[in-house]
């Protein structure tokens, strides 16, 4: 069972699969297409397998809570991964978390095939589940963990915020730790080890 990749993203074959070498094999991962890749970018996935008698796929996602959302979204009767991926696929999954919060049905319609009955099915079993992403709590404004990024970087601070929360930190003062890191670097390139070191520095202040 694959639960996690890194690696060189060698090409999109289509919107929506990244092909990326892992110390020199080559993964087919399903991503949304909201979160395209370009060549030579280092991604970090973790990794959803579906495992089939006719075949094995990979779906990657940027933190382990935007996973989270996947498997709670696949978990309403009538959605699979398909239309899982389609859902994540409109735009950031925060927003798709608000628009359920909100009972935005025309929001989640914009997703390839789901009609409005299959959007109500879904807001009404997912309203009072608790949703929440890596990328924002509801109602929460954080600055997006691309900004502020040294050439690279995007993997890198991923990979520290993923850290932080492992050791019990809180979601929205871990990411707002890592920016003040990154800004205060100034553009210099940082090793995970480093962020989530200079991180926990200013969390416990």
């Amino acid at each position: 069972m694959i639960g996690w990749l890194h690696g060189t993203v060698v090409e999109m074959t289509k919107p929506t699969l990244c092909l990326i070498n892992v110390n020199g094999v080559g993964y087919e991962v399903n991503v949304p297409a909201s979160q395209p890749k370009v060549q030579g970018e280092v991604v970090t996935f973790f990794v959803h397998t579906q495992v089939r008698e006719d075949a094995i796929t990979l779906f990657g996602f940027t933190t382990p809570a935007e996973r989270e959302l996947f498997l709670k979204l696949t978990q309403v009767p009538g959605v699979g991964a398909k239309v899982a991926m389609a859902l994540l696929s409109i735009g950031p999954s925060e927003t798709l978390v608000q628009a359920i919060y909100q009972g935005d049905e025309r929001y989640l319609t914009q997703g390839e095939g789901i009609g409005p009955k299959l959007a109500k099915r879904l807001l009404n079993e997912l309203k009072d589940k608790s949703l929440e992403t890596s990328t924002a709590l509801p109602g929460a404004s954080i600055t997006p963990l691309r900004e502020n990024l040294p050439k690279g970087g995007y993997a890198e601070k991923q990979m520290a915020l993923s850290a932080l929360l492992n050791l019990g930190m809180n979601d929205r003062e871990a990411r707002l730790a890592i920016e003040q890191v990154y800004v205060e670097a100034d553009g210099a390139t940082l090793q995970v080890e480093e962020v989530v070191r200079l991180s926990l520095k200013k969390l416990s202040a």
